[in-house]
């Protein structure tokens, strides 16, 4: 048997690359996975915000288009949220409020030709609305004044976003756990909704 000597092994050694391909692949392969979920985790952020704005806008949307509005009717549009949020599970609120400036001072809105909430209505979830409750004067994103008598129907959701992997808030803290919020704002088409019917 040929015993090679230490001098030959040593240069053999240098000389061999077999294993560094894979030494490389180990020390980048964390920065590969944390590139590959953040990017989904992105992705499936950027759906989930895009979805919120849908339901939102279809919230107020389907609200304006009748002549008068009832509970009843506010709780079947927000049935619908869950299936406008698909494939995304939905837990969260839908607030419907009615803003107005009323010309003359009623027992909801003492103050005249002031942005004020005449009725308001939650189907489902427990979070408050950030306009106010009834009776609040309420400041409109961009400084919004409605004119004296005018009105306005608003929808409002709080969707309680998870990141679908735990570690993704330590890789990304924007994606972490929290809460989005999202409102939209629409005129009524025919007439004032300024009351909400019982049923």
């Amino acid at each position: 048997m040929h015993r090679q000597s230490p001098k030959t092994i040593r240069r053999s050694l240098i000389k061999c690359s077999g294993g560094a391909a894979l030494i490389e692949f180990a020390i980048v392969l964390p920065f590969l996975l944390a590139l590959l979920v953040g990017t989904i985790e992105m992705s499936r952020f950027a759906l989930i915000e895009l979805k919120l704005d849908k339901s939102t806008n279809a919230m107020s949307d389907f609200v304006t288009r009748g002549s008068r509005v009832s509970q009843p009717d506010l709780n079947g549009f927000a049935g619908t949220v869950p299936q406008i949020m698909a494939p995304f599970g939905f837990s969260g609120s839908v607030i419907f409020s009615s803003l107005i400036s009323p010309n003359t001072a009623t027992p909801a809105c003492p103050k005249k030709t002031i942005n004020c909430i005449t009725w308001q209505y939650r189907p489902t979830g427990s979070d408050a609305s950030r306009l106010g409750a009834v009776g609040n004067t309420v400041t409109l994103p961009g400084a919004y004044k409605l004119k004296a008598g005018q009105d306005l129907i608003t929808a409002e959701i709080f969707y309680n976003y998870t990141p679908l992997l735990p570690i993704t808030a330590s890789l990304i803290p924007s994606l972490s756990a929290q809460k989005l919020y999202k409102l939209a704002i629409t005129k009524p088409r025919q007439g004032a909704l300024t009351t909400l019917q019982p049923n």
